[in-house]
């Protein structure tokens, strides 16, 4: 993260938010290579507690054309699921998804939007159902959407659910050995629903 920017790292339980990042995001990443039969690689998680207004700094970057795939999560918790990729990077996972050679795919038709489409539900609901199983939360998400835009738009899209002034942002950045593919995969919690989770890691951790 960047000096100076309007971000906080949250301290308290952040080991055991690593914990269900890394197990979450972990099962995501299986069931994407499961996908595309390719190793899917994962930095461990960040987590903030971060200002609506700093996120699209941390997810895309505000002046980068950008693919998102994004669902809202409502139940226990209430936030936003979201699957970012460069332009270039989603042009690259749709010809692997089709098994088309690299480069063949130069914009989005609609048959490619459902592939990435179904590319982002199989890491939202791999992440999501880690969550529900870890913490014992019921999680409901919505259909997944997709919106080419700016990464600073993105937030338009994506935070319709939240209208705090903070969100807790977990992050893990994700890529595909050998094939200049890469991506965010990002899951946004409504600042109301951070109550809930720590009483759920309290109670998991006795």
């Amino acid at each position: 993260v960047k000096m100076g920017m309007d971000v906080y790292k949250l301290d308290k339980f952040q080991d055991a938010l690593n914990e269900v990042g890394n197990i979450g995001s972990g099962k995501a990443s299986g069931a994407l290579s499961r996908l595309i039969n390719k190793e899917v690689k994962l930095n461990p998680p960040d987590i903030y507690l971060t200002p609506v207004k700093s996120i699209p700094e941390l997810i895309g970057g505000p002046k980068q054309l950008v693919v998102g795939i994004y669902s809202a999560v409502s139940g226990d918790v209430s936030g936003t699921v979201l699957a970012v990729f460069s332009t270039e990077s989603a042009l690259r996972l749709v010809d692997m998804l089709q098994n088309k050679k690299t480069g063949a795919t130069k914009l989005l038709n609609k048959a490619d939007q459902i592939k990435l489409i179904g590319a982002g539900k199989a890491l939202s609901q791999a992440y999501l159902a880690t969550i529900t199983e870890f913490l014992g939360l019921k999680i409901k998400h919505t259909e997944e959407r997709i919106i080419s835009t700016f990464g600073e738009s993105l937030t338009d899209f994506v935070l319709l659910g939240i209208e705090e002034k903070y969100a807790l942002l977990l992050r893990t950045k994700f890529s595909i050995p050998n094939t200049k593919i890469q991506g965010d995969f990002v899951l946004l919690i409504a600042l109301e629903s951070i109550t809930q989770i720590l009483e759920a890691l309290r109670t998991q951790m006795g």
